[in-house]
């Protein structure tokens, strides 16, 4: 073939490629969009209701912690350390400036519950717990600052003083 007949195929097969690209990204930009994509993603933690005397084991407990300290690494360390001990990790991150925590604080959005003092045995002896603290993430948030070392055996089921509710993981999930 001469030259002139293969530049004609090339730029016809080139044409075609770029009308099939056109119309893909024409179908891709005018196709519907999800009614809600945010919905279609678990929740990390559901609250299910605690009654009095019921046990509460480490699997129940989701837990998200917060490096309070400056050493680098100490929220994924204890995360990864609860998580080996049966709690359900969600969040791990920096907690806000300014905490003034030292060793650890165990923080509940409500009243002290079960799933909380559980969580405490695990930090130690005379972790305290802080009520009505605001969210930083779901389940039950753990602080921890610098002087935290190696983490306590803590108990491996806790009973309810009285009926409650605590941030559990979803049934089909844990």
């Amino acid at each position: 073939m001469d030259r002139r007949a293969v530049s004609a195929i090339t730029l016809g097969v080139l044409v075609m490629l770029c009308l099939v690209a056109v119309l893909l990204g024409f179908r891709a930009l005018t196709a519907e969009l999800p009614d809600d994509p945010i919905a279609s993603e678990p929740p990390v933690c559901e609250d299910r209701d605690v009654d009095k005397g019921e046990k509460v084991r480490p699997r129940d407990v989701v837990v998200s912690v917060f490096n309070a300290g400056s050493r680098a690494g100490q929220a994924s360390k204890i995360s990864n350390a609860l998580e080996n001990r049966g709690f359900v990790p969600a969040e791990r991150d920096n907690a806000p400036r300014e905490t003034g925590i030292v060793r650890a604080q165990v923080w509940v959005d409500g009243p002290v519950n079960p799933a909380a003092r559980l969580v405490a045995t695990h930090l130690g002896k005379g972790t305290p717990i802080k009520t009505n603290k605001d969210a930083l993430g779901p389940g039950i948030m753990v602080l921890v600052g610098d002087d935290l070392g190696s983490l306590p055996k803590g108990k491996r089921k806790l009973a309810a003083k009285k009926a409650t509710s605590i941030c559990s993981p979803p049934a089909d999930v844990g």
